[in-house]
């Protein structure tokens, strides 16, 4: 939806012009940002910030406002460490972190407090070991973490214009538990993985932008692609649902082998490896729609290398993604096209040659 005045004559063209399209349902905050025209004589221009920028008033006066943060925060943490044996360590941390807050200009909003982003800051448990096992033949890690955060810092689409800024989410938490080892079957032979195991969830969140779906329906409430939609008008509490771009669980698994090729002065190492990863949601949909629901995958990659051992030449065949997965990665929603959506894949199968010099 976009308005087009004809330029009447004496009139002066504004960049952005704030317009009513009468759509409160559809638009939950009623309005929309266009490129239009307007006559200074006729229609009174408001005298505020947009987008970091300024209007010109009727009267030639240029306006600004000036915004301006002060913030002070202090961290600290601390940590136990117990030494089980001379293989086996134990240890605790409890630490305190913070992000500072600012101005974001990135949304071209009207409302001087949308700008203003909060500082962000948590405290952060663990408890873990670190463990050298078999004469040091196995390397084996373990923590458990939880991580609770205070207006925490999202990014968030725009409802009027689509575009990214930084607001800020009351609470949050994440916690899981994480694992990496790595075991030398013998002086050619390694495998090794990693895993962890991920929830995380907003604890409080009210006023979270609506879905891309939820809020792009008409008075019926019937979804702009014909599906019936919860309606959401401006805004809903996320509390309980899944922070974006969280997966359940993501890992690594591989194998390796190197030796010398005997008697021509090279050696082989080669590597093949699987990474996996849970569904999550895409980058800002605090709503958790199914429609934006990324997928799960799992992928294969390869490398072969030679090194000659007394130039310090290696060169490698590199090859990723070897059985040509296409798994969604991301999408993002336009909310000025009505719920548009774009998607973008992981890249298709390549290969590839490295060849460097160590001096």
């Amino acid at each position: 939806v976009g308005l087009r005045v004809d330029l009447p004559p004496g009139g002066t063209a504004l960049p952005l012009a704030f317009i009513d399209p009468g759509l409160g349902a559809a638009f939950p905050n009623g309005a929309l940002y266009t490129t239009s025209y307007t006559d200074f004589s006729q229609v009174p221009a408001p005298c505020f910030a947009v987008g970091g920028g300024s209007f010109v008033s009727p009267n030639g006066a240029q306006c600004s406002d000036q915004i301006s943060l002060e913030d002070k925060f202090l961290t600290w943490s601390t940590k136990l460490q117990y030494d089980l044996s001379d293989e086996i360590n134990l240890y605790a941390t409890i630490g305190t972190g913070y992000k500072g807050g600012g101005v974001d200009n990135g949304g071209n909003t009207f409302v001087r407090e949308e700008k203003i982003v909060e500082n962000e800051d948590s405290i952060a448990y663990e408890l873990g070991s670190k463990m050298r096992l078999l004469d040091g033949r196995m390397t084996l890690n373990l923590a458990l973490f939880l991580n609770q955060f205070d207006d925490l810092q999202v990014g968030a689409q725009s409802p009027d214009t689509g575009v990214i800024v930084v607001r800020n989410a009351a609470e949050a938490e994440t916690k899981g538990i994480e694992a990496d080892l790595v075991f030398a079957i013998d002086d050619s032979w390694t495998v090794g993985g990693s895993i962890a195991l991920l929830e995380a969830e907003f604890k409080d969140f009210p006023g979270a932008g609506c879905g891309a779906y939820a809020s792009w329906v008409d008075l019926t409430g019937t979804g702009l692609y014909g599906q019936t939609t919860p309606r959401c008008v401006g805004s809903f509490d996320a509390g309980g649902n899944d922070l974006p771009s969280a997966p359940g669980y993501a890992g690594n698994a591989f194998i390796e082998y190197g030796a010398p090729l005997g008697g021509t002065g090279w050696a082989f190492d080669g590597n093949l490896n699987v990474s996996f990863r849970d569904k999550s949601f895409a980058f800002g949909d605090f709503a958790n729609e199914k429609e934006r629901e990324l997928d799960d995958f799992v992928i294969l990659n390869a490398m072969l290398t030679f090194t000659h051992e007394s130039t310090g030449v290696r060169v490698s065949l590199v090859g990723s993604n070897l059985t040509d997965e296409m798994p969604i990665l991301g999408n993002q929603n336009n909310p000025v096209t009505g719920g548009q959506l774009s998607a973008w894949v992981m890249r298709p199968r390549e290969y590839g040659v490295e060849v460097g010099y160590s001096f």
